[in-house]
This record gives C-alpha cells, sequence and structure tokens, in this order.
C-alpha cells in the first residue's frame, strides 16, 4: 500500500463510515425518546448510540497516522477549518435571526455561534484545533524517541487515561485534550511502527466482533437488571465512553481492517470522505439540532413502532446525504473564494 498519497480510498470509506455512525448516534440522542421502562426499541436505540465516541476516536487515530510525518503545513489547513467553523456558525446563526426563531436566542447559543471555538460550539473542533496546531512539536517529541520509548510512552498513557477510567469511572486527571493526545501518538505510531506488526484482516475482524457483542450485551444486561436495581439504568450505555477500552479496541481493530483493504482509487469515495467535516458541523449545529431533529423530523412519534430503528438509520442516511450535498457546494464556492484570499496574503 502507498502511504504517501494523502487520499488512499481505504481510509477515505473509514472516515465515511466514522461520520455515518456519529450522525446514528446524534438521532438518538438528540431525537428526545423517553423511554418509561426497558423494552426492545429501548435496547436497539441504545444500541445504535455507540457511533458517537467511536467516530471520535478513529477520526482521531486517522489525523495521528497521516499527520506524524509532517513538519509543516499547519497554517494553511488549520485557517481552512477555522473559517469552515466560522461559516456554517454565522450562516446558522443568521437563518435564525433572519426567520425570527427568537426562542433558540439564548445567551448561550448567541455566544457560541459568534465564539464556536471558545464556548464549544463543536466540543470537538474545539479539543481538535489544539491537538493540530501543535502537532509540529508533537511530531519531533514523537520522532525523537526510539520505538521501545514511544510504545512505552503509549502503554502508560493507556493504562492511565483508558485502562483505569474504565474500571473506575474516573478520568485520573486528564481530559480531552491528554486523550486525543494519546490517540494522536497512537495513530503515529501505527504509521511509523506498523509494518512491523502483520496483523490479519480476518483476527481484526474477530476481536471487533468480541468486542462489539461483549459491550452490546452489557447495553443488554444493564437494562434487565435494572428492572431490579434502578440505578443500574443509567449505565446501560457505560461502555461507551470516550477514554473506554472497549471503543479503543474497536477503533483501532477497525483502522487495521480497513487500513489493509486493498481498493483502488474511487473518486466518488473521496468525494463523499471530503465531506465528512461538513456533515459535522451541519447536522450538529446548536440550531440546525433543534430543526432537524423536532420540527423535519421528529423520531419521537415513532417512540413504539417496530420500525424505529429502521427509521432512525434511513433517517440518519438523509441527513447525511443533505448535508453532505451542501457541504460539497460550499467547498465548490465560498471554499475557493476563502483559499484564493489565504494564498493572496
Amino acid at each position: 500500500m502507498d502511504k504517501s498519497r494523502e487520499r488512499q480510498s481505504n481510509f477515505e470509506l473509514l472516515r465515511i463510515f466514522a461520520m455515518a455512525v456519529i450522525v446514528i448516534h446524534h438521532a438518538c440522542v438528540h431525537s428526545g425518546f423517553t423511554f418509561q421502562k426497558p423494552s426492545l426499541n429501548k435496547i436497539i436505540v441504545e444500541m445504535l448510540e455507540i457511533g458517537g465516541k467511536l467516530g471520535v476516536v478513529i477520526f482521531v487515530l486517522i489525523s495521528g497516522y497521516f499527520l506524524i510525518e509532517k513538519k509543516n503545513g499547519v497554517l494553511k489547513k488549520g485557517f481552512m477549518l477555522w473559517g469552515q467553523v466560522f461559516f456554517y456558525s454565522f450562516l446558522f446563526l443568521g437563518m435564525v435571526l433572519f426567520f425570527h426563531e427568537d426562542r433558540l436566542l439564548s445567551t448561550g447559543n448567541i455566544l457560541m455561534s459568534i465564539f464556536p471555538v471558545i464556548y464549544r460550539q463543536y466540543w470537538f473542533f474545539s479539543v481538535y484545533i489544539i491537538i493540530y496546531i501543535m502537532f509540529p512539536y508533537i511530531n519531533k517529541f514523537a520522532r525523537s524517541m526510539e520505538e521501545f520509548e514511544y510504545k512505552k510512552l503509549l502503554i502508560i498513557m493507556i493504562v492511565m487515561w483508558v485502562i483505569i477510567p474504565t474500571l473506575t469511572n474516573q478520568q485520573l486527571e486528564s481530559n480531552e485534550i491528554l486523550f486525543f493526545l494519546l490517540l494522536y501518538l497512537g495513530g503515529g505510531y501505527m504509521r511509523l511502527y506498523g509494518e512491523k506488526y502483520k496483523y490479519k484482516k480476518h483476527t481484526m475482524f474477530k476481536i471487533n466482533i468480541i468486542t462489539l457483542i461483549f459491550t452490546w450485551s452489557t447495553v443488554l444486561g444493564f437494562n434487565i437488571i435494572s428492572e431490579k436495581i434502578h440505578f443500574v439504568g443509567g449505565y446501560t450505555t457505560y461502555f461507551y465512553g470516550l477514554q473506554k477500552v472497549t471503543i479503543l479496541i474497536l477503533a483501532v481493530t477497525l483502522f487495521y481492517i480497513f487500513e489493509n483493504l486493498h481498493i483502488k482509487q474511487n473518486k466518488l469515495v473521496n468525494i463523499v470522505s471530503s465531506t465528512t467535516f461538513g456533515v459535522y458541523l451541519i447536522h450538529d449545529n446548536v440550531f440546525m439540532r433543534e430543526y432537524i431533529w423536532h420540527k423535519i423530523v421528529n423520531l419521537e412519534v415513532y417512540i413504539d413502532s417496530i420500525f424505529l430503528p429502521v427509521y432512525i438509520v434511513g433517517v440518519s442516511v438523509i441527513v447525511y446525504i443533505v448535508a453532505g450535498g451542501i457541504e460539497f457546494i460550499r467547498k465548490q464556492t465560498v471554499e475557493k473564494i476563502y483559499e484564493k484570499i489565504l494564498e493572496s496574503i
């Protein structure tokens, strides 16, 4: 596999998958489902929620994998990402003002739209951009270590910020930035030293399936137990957390599976993948959440339908396609103008 090419379609397909499961997650958590007691639909909805943090971990691993060997280029790409975030924040704020949706115009929502990075309009970007700004220096640090030291550092970080949080539900003085740093370094390690570890696809697939079955089994088990021990109901998706070992295993095994997919360059896949960040910015905007999941879709009315899972997945696909189409248009118009402005400075 030629790792010198930025747009390898196997990884672009992984990006699409990661964003797809994030959209499904948001469809589940933002639709306002209020299940009074454990039921088949409740369990299925909670199983579908698994993609939220899984998609996040995958995206950061991919970033580490492709950025670890870069020495510069941070400014232009950073400004492009920043401009993309501000574009959608201001666009949707302007739409809310134009249509006089005063009920959505809280002080917090306005501040998040004007200062989207500082006020965490998009929490992922607010964390990711810090890692991105610092990646040339992180790379120097990572490349200065021997492989054994690098591996030992990763093991220490995993124990502190994955194993212990999984066992205790405590972060051990960590935060999202430190965890993203772990993921970035993990992706970098796979790029620099991955050739030494010839994991077979079917081995990674087996580990992935076993982990997925275990994780979903806990959802089922905790729901059943919660009938007798009610407080357990608050932990049905415990193993979906950002710093949980189950999510890390699922993400890493999926990464290896897609890394070893030998597929030709596919222009359509690469184009769709290039819209993934825009899909996130559109569908998870503080204002668009309300419009999409409550005004336009309103999945909650199907809470007792046997077709609820089908509706969730179907609506998520439509949201992805529409948001991706909007982002594609922005890339062909606004982004090109913005890029020329940056090049002229």
